[in-house]
């Protein structure tokens, strides 16, 4: 029911309604029986959201964007998905979301930092918003973490002995483990029958001796994270 003004005008704010849905309206007058007026129809509006992916580091990402209509649309879940498989849907194998409702400011604009990634690896990610059970997604867009950095070379060398130094940058997240394979063999390298240098300090300088005189050797860093390795 509404109030009806004294020139006969009346506001109904109606809510609950699906966003993305078209309904049908129309007027009534019930009295003995009941009159209907003309039936009309309208549709309530899409979940707008804008994200990009900003400040990409080697394990970290930044979100931000913004919710268009925030102050109205409070009753839907606003958040955003990333996962390295392209197919970004709640409940998807390895796809991880990030809920936004903590971190809207008045306007519904939102910065969210992501932590916990895998270096020098490809990410999928989009918006997506939540009404009850039902969800909406946003376009699938895409970002790289970045690399390390090392490095790397080898002086002096004598018959028997040799020795690597180098660099690699500082690195914002835990658990890299970050060394120097070398072998007789370059197959060798990317298999568990080259030799492993551990590094454990960014600037380093590591002489390594037993080698064999007038041999080639060949030689490349790795970086290690979660059991993934990348190679130099």
């Amino acid at each position: 029911s509404a109030e009806i003004e004294a020139d006969g005008s009346f506001t109904v704010v109606v809510k609950d309604l699906k966003m993305e849905t078209e309904y049908y309206y129309t007027s009534y007058v019930s009295q003995v029986g009941s009159e209907y007026g003309e039936v009309k129809k309208f549709t309530t509006s899409s979940a707008d959201m804008s994200v990009s992916a900003l400040n990409i580091t080697q394990t970290t990402v930044t979100f931000t964007g913004q919710v268009s209509r925030y102050a109205a649309d409070k009753d839907i879940e606003y958040g955003v998905l990333y996962s390295t498989n392209e197919n970004l849907k709640i409940g998807s194998n390895g796809c991880k979301s990030k809920s936004l409702t903590d971190y809207f400011d008045a306007d519904g604009a939102y910065t969210i930092k992501v932590d916990g990634l895998m270096n020098d690896t490809k990410y999928y990610y989009c918006w997506y918003a939540r009404q009850g059970s039902e969800y909406k997604y946003g376009q699938v867009q895409d970002f790289t973490t970045s690399s390390v950095s090392v490095n790397l070379s080898v002086e002096p060398i004598t018959q028997t002995t040799a020795t690597f130094k180098g660099n690699y940058e500082q690195l914002d997240g835990e658990g890299f483990e970050i060394g120097v394979l070398y072998s007789t063999a370059s197959s060798d390298l990317t298999s568990n029958s080259a030799k492993k240098i551990i590094l454990s300090n960014k600037n380093f300088s590591h002489k390594i001796s037993g080698l064999q005189y007038n041999t080639t050797y060949y030689y490349c860093y790795y970086v290690g994270q979660k059991g993934k390795y990348t190679y130099g």
